[in-house]
């Protein structure tokens, strides 16, 4: 064979291996592409379960922090409470353990006070604001605004509907159906569903404090 013939055919062989080389070389590449890329999302994934961790933790330890705060209070308060409870206890003076009890309820009065005239000032501005006033603060029957005492005291009926406790008192007169008690059988001018068994007091019904305060 001739000395240039068999030189082309070791150039042919050779680039046939170097192709072969660089196919491997490619598989190889592509296997090393993939695994980085699953190496990052991995990364990603640890790293988005490490923020959710974090933010779990924070929030963990804030609601921690909370609660902790409310068990001191909590724990302040029932210490007060035995402290309260010891004095009470210790008080063999009735004398005084009716005063402590009078004190104690005088401060509940004082503080349910401000807060029925804080309601009052909220609902004044904002009747002054929408320029009309509720109406369920107004009795169905008579349309006259609701008392806290007196005649047009708010009572409710055991059907729900509300009215004055004069409007009641007609209705009484009007529609009372009396039993061997002296019970009185109210009927709704609504529904007209009976409150069985009634004193014939109409002040002895609920007191509806919810139209008055809201």
């Amino acid at each position: 064979m001739p000395r240039g013939v068999r030189k082309v055919n070791n150039k042919d062989q050779e680039i046939v291996q170097l192709k072969e080389q660089l196919e491997k070389w490619k598989v190889v590449a592509a296997r090393s592409k993939a695994e980085e890329n699953e190496a990052i999302r991995k990364l990603n994934l640890e790293k988005h379960l490490h923020r959710l961790a974090t933010s779990r933790r924070g929030r963990y330890k804030y609601a921690f922090r909370r609660r902790q705060a409310l068990v001191s209070k909590l724990n302040v308060r029932s210490l007060q409470l035995n402290a309260d409870l010891n004095l009470f206890k210790s008080c063999s003076d009735k004398r005084t353990a009716k005063r402590l009890i009078n004190e104690e309820h005088k401060l509940v009065i004082k503080y349910k006070k401000k807060m029925l005239e804080a309601q009052a000032v909220v609902r004044r501005r904002q009747e002054q604001t929408e320029q009309e006033k509720k109406p369920w603060r107004f009795c169905e029957l008579c349309d006259m605004e609701f008392q806290d005492t007196g005649i047009k005291t708010p009572h409710v009926l055991y059907c729900g509907h509300t009215f004055c406790q004069e409007c009641l008192v007609k209705i009484a007169g009007d529609h009372e159906i009396r039993n061997t008690l002296d019970a009185v059988n109210l009927r709704c001018p609504f529904d007209h569903r009976f409150t069985r068994g009634l004193s014939t007091e109409m002040n002895k019904l609920p007191k509806n404090f919810t139209v008055l305060h809201m």
